[in-house]
């Protein structure tokens, strides 16, 4: 038997919420990990991580599981939130490294022209050193519209450089 943080009744271990003011015992996030497919050994087994939200410290903490085919645990072990964050780390460092994230623009643009963009901006820029525009890299007419303090906008001119 324990009390309740929340209103101080009486709950049962076995209880993972309180039955006076249903509070929850204990807050936790839980994920399953599918083993790697080419590994035998490993098959039909996972592995558990749950993390433990609390008010202190003991609380708080990682719990690592493996879980068989009958649905029990074989081993646990607890880590607390910095070797977590270690093991985290770990994991991100010596992975693999991440395809870089495209622009917005990059993305807009390679969708304008049908995956063209990419190598028309790559050979535009070995051609010459300014910037090419919409045209130069989509490969069609495009639409701008001007927009100047006390000038009423034009629809339909196509960007000029020396505009800006």
């Amino acid at each position: 038997m324990r009390d309740c943080r929340e209103c101080g009744g009486t709950v049962e271990a076995r209880f993972h919420y309180c039955p006076w003011c249903a509070a929850p015992q204990r807050r936790k996030l839980v994920e399953f990990f599918r083993p790697h497919d080419e590994l035998e050994s490993d098959q039909g087994k996972a592995l558990r991580v749950s993390r433990y939200f609390g008010r202190t410290k003991p609380e708080r903490h990682v719990r690592l599981s493996v879980w068989n085919e009958s649905g029990s645990a074989e081993a646990a072990v607890s880590l607390d939130e910095g070797e977590a964050q270690r093991l985290a780390e770990y994991v991100v460092a010596t992975g693999p490294p991440r395809a870089p994230r495209p622009s917005l623009l990059g993305t807009v643009l390679s969708l304008a022209g049908g995956g063209r963009y990419r190598e028309r901006r790559e050979s535009l820029a070995k051609g010459r050193g300014d910037r090419p525009d919409a045209y130069d890299i989509v490969g069609t007419e495009t639409t701008a519209v001007d927009v100047d303090l006390g000038e009423t906008p034009r629809p339909g001119r196509r960007w000029q450089r020396d505009h800006q």
